[in-house]
């Protein structure tokens, strides 16, 4: 299976980048059948030596930008790169995706 990971809201340091890096490293130990696509921004440096994990970097200007990349350009990602699943560990993702997606939102409990 595919998986596509969009992290492109990501900065230089915080507890994003410390979910993304654990998550990755928990999945490289764990998962041996899948394969995972992580989108980050260009101005994020994330160096994975894992053969299931790639890392696609982007240039996001703005939060309207990533808006834009989030509900146009992943679309055409998943496709060209025929992704069976969508994880989205620190935004909300996409509207309506063409394929199946979880949105792991973390947070205090009510």
């Amino acid at each position: 299976m595919n998986i596509l990971i969009p992290a492109l809201a990501i900065k230089k340091s915080g507890g994003t980048t410390r979910l993304l890096r654990n998550f990755l490293s928990a999945i490289g130990r764990i998962d041996k059948e899948n394969k995972y696509i992580v989108c980050v921004n260009k101005d994020y440096k994330l160096n994975i030596e894992d053969e299931k994990i790639k890392v696609l970097s982007f240039y996001i200007k703005s939060n309207l930008h990533r808006f834009y990349w989030d509900q146009f350009e992943m679309r055409k990602l998943v496709k060209e790169l025929k992704i069976d699943l969508i994880l989205s560990l620190l935004n909300f993702g996409c509207i309506n995706p063409s394929v199946k997606q979880l949105n792991f939102q973390a947070g205090p409990t009510p």
